[in-house]
């Protein structure tokens, strides 16, 4: 399976690499190397009730994922075995 990410065609196994250092990256604090996972124009959404959870919803752009990636931790204990 191939993944089309602007000009760049990428396999299957090329985007699991990308998820899986980008996993690595954020268990190790290096929120920067997490966003440059991510296209200048991603969106990334994890949906729920903004009002109960303030930092879900919809985010676009790099450094609008970088924020969210930046609270998670704030918010949320973070399981290193994962």
């Amino acid at each position: 399976m191939l993944k089309i990410t602007g000009d760049m065609v990428m396999s299957e196994q090329q985007n699991l690499r990308v998820v899986q250092e980008a996993y690595a990256a954020f268990a190790r604090g290096e929120i920067g190397a997490v966003q440059e996972a991510f296209s200048e124009d991603a969106e990334f959404d994890v949906p729920g009730p903004r009002e109960i959870i303030p930092f879900i919803g919809l985010r676009r752009g790099r450094a609008q994922i970088e924020e969210f990636f930046t609270l998670l931790p704030e918010v949320e204990e973070i399981d290193q075995a994962a």
